[in-house]
């Protein structure tokens, strides 16, 4: 305490009290879950039997331990910003002020907006009641669902961990993070912090691919948070259904955008712009397509001309100024709407050009484009318009 402020730092101490903490995830063929200081490995549903048994303790329910949690991830973000920006930005060559604004902004946010809001989350709401009741009195009190289940999400490897983390520690859950395999070095970078800050009584992070998330969703968890494609969301609520666990799935989808001719039209081109520019646009908000009534297409085709050329006054993207696409797959797969018959995919307005290598495009804007086209018949998920 000091200057007129109070500041926690949770610091653990308890491998004097159960002889060993937390200090890595070991995956691989025949051991998943968690290796303890002692050498040996908790499997993935000791793990959560482990953290059920300290949600059942009630350790977690007070709003001391919640926001000391709380306190100590907005330290961790501090104490650790350059070295989780780097974790980022290496990952997709993301610029560093895509990062700030995308990842860290987010985080910090709703770090501080849990800590401002937690008191008056956590007291009881009375509520009228019937003259059935009379005269009884009645309230609504919000209680921690148990033990909570985050898969992080590659696009945005921070941001789509740590969000959620802190709504679930906010309510005073015991929490399994599982972060996205196809962003490794951001994935190493939370579970190195996230277990050196947080009760690793009361929290594991739990990396690898696939076959390690068919095998969590095998446990009982109370709450799932889910963000990803629309197929593998399916997978998550079946897999959620068998158990009734309850789950918040963020999915993706084709966003349209409808523009007339009552729009202003430089406002609009730039935020259509800003969503294929931003994190090259992998990201679910972007703008999927744009319908457009006939009187509106060349204001908006000239204002979307003078737009690319303000975000990019060189006259075309450069591969330092854009996210770079998450690996060859994903590539290949918008390079085929990219290089799809333009009768069917449409006139490109601007943009188009593209690095396969280094897994880089262009944000690109076509004209026209065909209902049949490849864009149209999925997410595009990718800096294509």
């Amino acid at each position: 305490q000091g200057g007129g402020r109070e500041s926690v730092l949770w610091i653990p101490s308890w491998v004097e009290l159960h002889g060993f903490v937390v200090i890595g995830v070991s995956v691989g063929r025949g051991c998943r879950g968690v290796r303890m200081a002692d050498g040996g490995i908790l499997s993935i549903d000791e793990t959560v039997k482990k953290l059920r048994g300290t949600f059942k303790s009630q350790k977690t329910k007070p709003y001391e331990w919640r926001k000391a949690q709380l306190q100590a991830m907005l330290q961790m973000m501090q104490d650790n910003e350059e070295e989780l920006r780097e974790s980022v930005a290496t990952e997709m060559r993301k610029p560093k002020l895509e990062v700030k604004m995308t990842e860290f902004s987010t985080i910090r946010n709703a770090i501080k907006h849990a800590l401002k809001n937690l008191k008056s989350w956590m007291k009881p709401v009375p509520v009228s009641t019937d003259i059935v009741q009379f005269p009884s009195t009645a309230k609504i009190i919000n209680e921690p669902l148990g033990v909570v289940l985050v898969f992080g999400a590659w696009n945005f490897p921070l941001n789509l961990c740590f969000v959620p983390l802190v709504d679930a520690l906010a309510a005073g859950n015991c929490v399994v993070v599982k972060p996205s395999e196809l962003a490794p070095k951001a994935s190493a970078t939370v579970k190195k912090f996230l277990e050196k800050y947080l009760d690793p009584e009361a929290f594991a992070v739990i990396e690898g691919g696939a076959d390690v998330a068919e095998e969590l969703l095998k446990q009982k968890f109370d709450h799932i948070f889910y963000t990803g494609s629309e197929r593998v969301g399916r997978i998550v609520y079946e897999a959620a259904a068998k158990q009734l666990t309850s789950v918040t799935l963020e999915l993706g989808g084709k966003s349209p955008a409808f523009v007339d001719e009552s729009a202003n039209f430089e406002t609009t081109a730039r935020r259509l712009l800003f969503g294929k520019h931003i994190n090259s646009g992998q990201i679910c908000i972007a703008a999927d397509y744009a319908l457009v009534t006939k009187g509106a297409m060349e204001p908006l085709r000239a204002a979307l001309l003078d737009a690319y050329h303000h975000f990019y006054p060189k006259g075309e993207a450069a591969k330092d100024e854009t996210t770079h696409l998450v690996h060859q797959r994903h590539t290949d797969r918008l390079l085929a709407m990219l290089n799809e018959d333009e009768k069917v995919r449409g006139e490109i307005v601007v943009g188009g050009q593209y690095d396969r290598d280094s897994n880089w495009i262009a944000p690109t804007v076509f004209y026209n484009t065909k209902p049949e086209a490849r864009m149209m018949q999925d997410e595009i998920f990718g800096p294509l318009l």
